[in-house]
């Protein structure tokens, strides 16, 4: 039986790719929103980075509930390690595995609303906890970008598939050689 074959670089050198992940040099398309300025650094990598700060955020926010034994921001714990850590890394391996969604408009514009809108809802959401009703509308703008930001990361995952650009883009099984098909 041949080997499986994985499109990412997240895998073994040697295994085979039917579609090649190439880093992308000189400029990037005209139109393309480029993240954090460049690509230096993947998209996927920056956005699980983020995430792992988010997750030491949130756990050092439950762990400061538990000993003090006063709950009120548990709703800032919860978002914090739902929406930062668990939905951002989970979209940053998503951009690993089809690298082709990576440098589009809709990636920038997901990375940038939801980098923007999480840190906004999660500071208003704490002010209002405290007593700040003046920053009770800044959550609902918070929330809008965040839902608006993931609503352009399942766009750009749809489009990409829609317009055929995906094809062995997540996993290929080859089937067995002839011979071993044929043994009963």
């Amino acid at each position: 039986m041949r080997p499986l074959t994985v499109c990412s670089d997240l895998y073994h050198e040697g295994v085979s790719s039917p579609a090649p992940v190439t880093k992308v040099t000189g400029r990037p398309r005209r139109g393309a929103i480029v993240p954090m300025g460049g690509l230096s650094m993947d998209l996927g990598i920056r956005l699980i980075r983020i995430a792992s700060v988010y997750m030491l955020v949130g756990l050092a926010a439950g762990i400061a509930m538990a000993v003090s034994k006063d709950y009120t921001f548990l709703s800032v714990h919860s978002h914090i390690l739902l929406l930062g850590w668990t939905t951002m890394a989970l979209t940053g391996l998503v951009y690993r595995v089809l690298p082709h969604c990576t440098n589009t408009r809709l990636a920038g514009f997901h990375f940038w609303a939801h980098n923007t809108g999480l840190p906004l809802m999660m500071i208003s959401l704490t002010l209002t906890l405290l007593g700040n009703d003046a920053a009770e509308p800044l959550i609902g703008i918070g929330s809008i970008l965040v839902l608006a930001s993931l609503a352009a990361f399942t766009l750009n995952v749809f489009s990409a598939r829609r317009a055929g650009t995906d094809q062995n883009e997540m996993l290929t099984i080859s089937s067995p050689p002839a011979a071993a098909r044929t043994r009963t």
